[in-house]
């Protein structure tokens, strides 16, 4: 494998563990609201923050855990919920 091979799956790699980093924070930040506020009243201001970005809320999962620095509404209105 030459040098410029293995740089590009060493980024891919930091950029995977970012991505999962980033996730993370997204859904403890999101617990943390829960418990100060209705998990309800958070899910729908997500939905209405998606709907006026026009952001979809179904994202390709694949896509979305390398490029998105968010994880898609679905996943953490589902999450806020069951923490309600």
């Amino acid at each position: 494998m030459d040098a410029s091979a293995l740089n590009m799956v060493m980024e891919r790699q930091v950029a995977m563990q970012d991505a999962y980093n980033q996730y993370r924070h997204e859904f403890q930040a999101d617990r943390f609201a829960a418990r100060q506020t209705s998990a309800q009243d958070l899910a729908s201001a997500l939905v209405k923050l998606y709907n006026d970005n026009a952001a979809t809320l179904t994202p390709d999962p694949l896509h979305s855990s390398f490029y998105d620095s968010h994880p898609p509404a679905a996943v953490r209105i589902e999450r806020l919920l069951a923490a309600a």
